[in-house]
């Protein structure tokens, strides 16, 4: 068993898979004060799809933009250092993030509706569409349905935004309209 990438620091870029099945990871960073970044356009599956060691110092940057699966239930940890987590169109993540210590940001450069629940907080959040914060769970919000001049349209996202938020998705907060909460 082993890794799918095993490295110290440096930049990977990703338009393919990675996996590694077990106890091993995706993609994992060992002790280094250097920075390193990820680029995934593509599926990283691991115990942990990015790992980084805990004594790591180094900044990590992970720009994605495909799917990032945690087996292990944490799919990022970053670890150390000043981190930077952007997620962009199209981006999945599948199990909770650990941002670790440092000044940490995490940017939604998305206006999707998705939710991010993370093992310890992000000193800095941004995103370019309503969201909420609470808990340790970012809600990203579509603003589609807020602004919807037709009120077909907005109780039919009401009625979808209530309807998925009613199935059992764990921890974090909830928020759904007309009549429902």
């Amino acid at each position: 068993k082993l890794d799918g990438i095993d490295i110290d620091n440096g930049t990977v870029l990703n338009y393919g898979t990675i996996l590694s099945k077990g106890s091993e990871d995706g993609i994992d960073f060992d002790i280094t004060t250097a920075a390193s970044t990820v680029y995934n356009y593509g599926s990283i599956t691991g115990a942990h799809a990015i790992e980084t060691d805990p004594a790591d110092q180094g900044a990590q940057t992970v720009y994605n933009y495909g799917t990032l699966v945690g087996t292990g239930g944490t799919a990022v940890n970053l670890g150390q250092g000043d981190d930077r987590l952007v997620l962009g169109r199209g981006s999945i993540i599948d199990g909770l993030i650990e941002m670790g210590t440092g000044t940490d940001t995490v940017e939604v450069l998305d206006q999707a509706a998705q939710t991010l629940r993370f093992g310890s907080d992000p000193e800095v959040i941004r995103t370019v569409g309503p969201s909420i914060y609470a808990q340790s769970t970012l809600l990203v919000i579509d603003p589609a349905p807020l602004s919807a001049g037709d009120r077909l349209m907005l109780d039919t996202g009401m009625t979808l935004g209530h309807a998925a938020v009613t199935q059992d998705m764990g921890q974090g907060i909830w928020i759904s309209g007309l009549g429902s909460s």
